[in-house]
This record gives C-alpha cells, structure tokens and sequence, in this order.
C-alpha cells in the first residue's frame, strides 16, 4: 500500500504585472496541477533502501477580460511528494511513467489530491503577499445574515 512519507516545495513564485493606466477586468484564475517527473531516490530507513519521488507543478493564472491577450499575474509552485510502496509496485508504476508518462488512476487521485491541498494553501499565502486575488475562492460570511449564537 503506497505510503506518502514526505512533501515539500522545491520553488515558489509569484509575480504581478504593472498594467497602470489600463482599465482591468479580471477573468477567471486558472488553477492546473500536473504530475512532471517520477524517478526513485535512494533512502536509509529501515529495511526501506528506495523510496519514490513524484515531481508536480501547480500554477495560477490570472486572466483578464480587459486588456485581452493580457494577465493581472501569475504564481507557479513547484514541490515533490515521496512515497514508500512494494518494489515491484514501485518499480512497474516508475516503468509505466518512462513508457509514456502516465500513472495509473488511484495513483494519480491521491499525489493530485495532496499536490493541490498543498500548493493551494500555500497559494493563497503568496496571492495576499503580492496583493493578487485568493487563486480559489474563499468561504464567506452572507451579507444580511446576523451569526448565529453557540449553543
């Protein structure tokens, strides 16, 4: 059973594009996670001599609307997620991604799952730092509606 025993960023960037002067509307933020690369790293734990390193890289676009063919910014994050599983598993997914670059399905949902859970949180982080909007939409409070107490 695949083991997730680590995740991290390798790099993180954000950038804001000057459109002074310009009349903006924002479009919609594309957000995409992509799986980049898997190879297998020498680990010492243990009995466990190899572990499995998935490479992913999550972006947000900022479209506009107005001026076309421009973005209001953009934040890229690329991170890794390492994970422990039987040798043969390992070694028949590794072969698959060399093969044609695809993993299989429950493999693909789960790294997908965490990339995103990670580099959306750390997203949101880097959008507020550059004074660009959440790159996923926030819970809010309605308007009109008075909280309701704790019972």
């Amino acid at each position: 059973m695949m083991q997730i025993i680590g995740t991290n960023f390798t790099e993180v960037s954000a950038k804001k594009n000057k459109l002074e002067g310009k009349e903006i509307q924002l479009g919609p933020v594309q957000n995409n996670v992509k799986i980049e690369d898997v190879f297998m790293r020498p680990l010492n734990v243990g009995s466990i001599d190899e572990a499995m390193v998935f490479n992913y890289l999550f972006t947000s676009k900022y479209t506009l609307e107005k001026p076309k063919d421009e973005n209001l910014g953009e934040i890229n994050i690329l991170g890794e997620i390492v994970i422990i599983d039987d040798k043969k598993k390992m070694k028949d997914t590794l072969a698959a991604w060399k093969k044609d670059k695809k993993l299989d399905e429950a493999i693909m949902a789960d790294l997908l799952s965490v990339a995103l859970g990670n580099a959306q949180i750390e997203a949101i982080s880097m959008s507020r730092k550059i004074m660009l909007p959440s790159p996923i939409p926030l819970p809010q409070f309605p308007r009109g509606e008075q909280p309701k107490k704790a019972q």
